[in-house]
């Protein structure tokens, strides 16, 4: 088996009804001109979670959405409470992205560095 990946999201939950869940994705495809862009998608949850990890599909639960080079679809839920030092430096920026897109216009805008 190849571990070749054509294509790679870091996902966080954003709402979850009924047997579906959504979530904004950040492309983290290696390589990819599209890493760092974002999307968002609505999945069925029971065609793409595993049984055992469904109780991880919560508003604000992050993930990890793969298709490697065998055209399937591998989504795995982190474990509750674990933020990478990556996930940590996104929600900040998305923290900032969105102050930013609802703020008023002002010249007294807090300034920072997520770098």
């Amino acid at each position: 088996m190849s571990d070749a990946v054509l294509q790679r999201w870091r996902g966080f939950v954003t709402s979850v009804g009924e047997g579906e869940f959504s979530a904004v994705l950040i492309d983290a495809t290696p390589d990819s001109d599209r890493t760092g862009s974002r999307d968002v998608a609505t999945f069925a949850t029971a065609e793409v979670v595993a049984e055992e990890e469904r109780e991880f599909v919560v508003e604000g639960a992050g993930f990890t959405w793969t298709i490697p080079a065998d055209g399937s679809s591998v989504v795995k839920f982190d474990p509750p409470g674990v933020w990478t030092a990556a996930d940590l430096k996104l929600a900040g920026q998305l923290a900032e992205d969105w102050f930013f897109a609802v703020a008023e216009p002002t010249t007294d805008l807090p300034s920072t560095s997520w770098d």
